[in-house]
């Protein structure tokens, strides 16, 4: 879940509150009970219904929810070059998965047909989404996209960019 403006807590059946404001991301495993404490709210929802990780079977109040830090925990994101990132889900070996990436500016005309469907959340910067057909989309901070599988674009990133991203794959 991606909170777009308001404010709320969320209280496991541990008893565990989070307070979650504007441009907070968490994520809730299937079978976690919860509720909601709030005032006036508005939140992106992405709800799957299969795979979850094995080792989340015995959920504790320290693993009943993961909240997303856009820096990565510890402010601190891991990879080499100009793209790192931090997957905070995977299940079904990675074809269900979740994190934060960032890039540095980079721009390429290669074209891109990845096989899943990716949701991104921008968090900072801007990228220009460029279709098969010439087709420009450009998407910047606070905006929401989907990228189903099988598209073919390019990606036009002239300046530093970080994303939450969700990605799946019915197959």
């Amino acid at each position: 879940m991606y909170i777009i403006n308001g404010s709320a807590t969320i209280v496991d059946e541990h008893g565990r509150e989070e307070a979650l404001h504007a441009g907070d991301a968490i994520l809730v495993p299937r079978g976690v009970t919860y509720y909601w404490k709030q005032s006036k709210l508005s939140m992106f929802w992405v709800i799957f219904d299969e795979g979850e990780p094995e080792d989340w079977a015995d959920r504790t109040a320290a693993n009943s929810y993961i909240r997303f830090e856009p820096h990565g925990p510890e402010g601190k994101l891991n990879g080499e070059g100009g793209t790192r990132k931090h997957m905070y889900y995977a299940a079904r070996g990675e074809k269900l998965s979740a994190g934060v990436w960032e890039a540095d500016a980079s721009m390429s005309d290669q074209f891109h047909e990845p096989d899943y469907t990716e949701l991104m959340c921008i968090l900072q910067g801007s990228v220009t989404i460029i279709d098969d057909a010439g087709n420009e989309e450009l998407v910047q901070a606070g905006d929401v996209v989907l990228v189903p599988k099988g598209m073919r674009y390019q990606w036009k990133q002239g300046e530093y960019i970080r994303k939450y991203w969700v990605i799946f794959d019915a197959d």
